[in-house]
């Protein structure tokens, strides 16, 4: 990557007697330098055939889709195979150990650029050489984004965003809006199809457990499966209520002692919620009030045990 850059550098359209290209490397690393040796004898053919043609970009791996090493020869008087200058391209290998004098070597590299270096302040002495050299400063103030986030802010972030929420809200959609259909075919209206989710829900809170419970037992050989025959005759209340499609919890049991206890928590821990956030001003707990909100559904789903609890008379 950092010779592909140097080479894409000396195929500027500029004088090459004004152009001149330093690789500073830190680690001194061998691999590097005869990479750059190597690639300054494809740069002669490289820079004619850019200009010739009129590369553009005139990056190698952009143009051949694959990693080429180029750099620049030893030679100032390097020629390419149209027998035209080449710009100058430095080598400096700054290897930091005890037996290279790292900090000589540097500095008599840099001099040439004009880097300082042996100070924490580098950075300033650095500008102020260059400043004395005749280069002026400019103050560049970007604009800041207005927003940050997860979101894509622009159109070439929203092609490669990956949505990933898209595939669960296609399977929830789906899946409810599927039941929906059949339930409004099969001549139910929104509030039985709506009362038959809540029933799913409450079965699966109250009678599976005691399922998963008896089925062990059975298993185990401690308890046997037992039929309890209840009452099946239905009045006019009741054929009534169910006419107007309202949830009823007629018969005692166990089961409904569970429904109403996880009702009660969610209730309890609404209320604390809102509590903590309007009379206390904890308003960082508004994250966690929004989870208990979406999980728990306490508004649309626990309403007819509230019902049941509160307010139906027998």
């Amino acid at each position: 990557m950092v010779i592909n850059t140097v080479l894409s550098v000396m195929a500027y359209q500029y004088p090459v007697e004004k152009l001149s290209v330093y690789l500073s490397d830190d680690g001194g690393s061998e691999l590097t330098f005869y990479a750059l040796l190597e690639a300054s004898r494809f740069s002669k053919a490289w820079l004619p055939f850019c200009k010739k043609f009129k590369v553009e970009p005139r990056s190698p791996s952009a143009y051949f889709e694959e990693t080429l090493i180029l750099i620049d020869g030893r030679d100032e008087k390097s020629l390419d195979d149209e027998e035209f200058a080449l710009p100058t391209l430095v080598y400096m290998a700054r290897e930091k150990r005890p037996s290279h004098h790292h900090n000589f070597k540097a500095g008599a590299m840099n001099s040439l650029m004009g880097l300082k270096y042996g100070s924490p302040v580098e950075d300033v002495i650095t500008g102020l050489s260059i400043q004395c050299r005749g280069w002026k400063s400019i103050y560049f103030n970007a604009s800041r984004i207005g927003f940050l986030g997860v979101a894509p802010v622009t159109l070439a972030q929203t092609l490669i965003k990956s949505i990933w929420f898209m595939p669960f809200a296609y399977v929830i959609a789906a899946t409810k809006l599927y039941s929906l259909s059949e339930s409004l075919w099969a001549g139910y209206t929104l509030k039985g199809w709506w009362n038959e989710q809540r029933m799913w829900l409450f079965k699966r809170l109250a009678s599976y457990p005691f399922a998963v419970v008896d089925t062990f037992l059975k298993l185990l050989g401690i308890n046997k499966s037992a039929f309890i025959v209840t009452a099946k005759v239905a009045d006019k209340e009741v054929s009534k209520r169910y006419e107007q499609e309202m949830m009823e919890f007629g018969a005692h049991s166990l089961m409904f002692t569970i429904l109403a206890t996880i009702a009660m928590l969610n209730v309890i821990c609404l209320m604390s919620g809102v509590k903590r956030m309007v009379w206390e001003g904890e308003f960082g707990s508004q994250d966690s009030l929004l989870v208990q909100l979406v999980v728990c559904g306490t508004v649309l789903i626990n309403i007819p045990i509230y019902e049941a609890m509160f307010l139906t008379q027998w």
